[in-house]
């Protein structure tokens, strides 16, 4: 189950709270920063069984909400099984638009959304470092290779996770022809 923190979290899950609100005893929450107050901060350092997604903002080093979201990010650094997206990696990718990558964005919470709730032992106690999917056009081997090639991928110990009819790495639902990567640090 997704648990949003925030106006920007809650609006996203609101976009399919059906698939959001399954499997309700795995929990992710998704914040994205700076969009947390000190009790939810709290609350969330001290629990465990669940997965923690921060999404960082994309800014100049020294606006507020990018100094408010870095102090969130190192009091969070304490806790185990969490991921943080920054925002700013998508400046590397500028032949796609600003909302092709919101969009990919957004995808790529759904799919950690759904391998987190049907494997959770894979995420927990572990940080994630990076993630990225990709369309299974012949081969799910080759695909392997240009899912790599993502703002959010990051090169680390990889659990690769099915949404197919292949049995390459974890085989999860729903069957979207689709490869998902998560890079952990250990």
């Amino acid at each position: 189950m997704l648990v949003p923190i925030g106006k920007r979290a809650m609006e996203l899950s609101m976009k399919d709270p059906i698939t959001f609100s399954s499997y309700p005893d795995n929990v992710l929450y998704l914040c994205f920063l700076p969009e947390m107050s000190g009790q939810e901060e709290n609350s969330i350092i001290n629990s465990s069984n669940n997965f923690l997604a921060l999404i960082f903002p994309m800014g100049e080093e020294f606006s507020e909400k990018v100094i408010m979201s870095q102090g969130i990010a190192r009091r969070m650094e304490r806790r185990k099984s969490k991921v943080v997206l920054f925002d700013d990696e998508m400046k590397k990718f500028p032949h796609h638009s600003f909302s092709k990558l919101i969009e990919f964005r957004e995808h790529l919470i759904f799919l950690l959304h759904m391998a987190f709730v049907q494997k959770e032992s894979l995420f927990l106690g572990r940080d994630a470092t990076g993630m990225s999917f990709a369309k299974i056009k012949y081969d799910p081997y080759a695909t392997l290779e240009s899912v790599r090639d993502s703002p959010w991928y990051i090169p680390g110990k990889e659990e690769v996770f099915s949404f197919s009819k292949f049995n390459v790495g974890n085989k999860v639902e729903p069957d979207i022809n689709e490869m998902f990567i998560v890079t952990f640090k250990d």
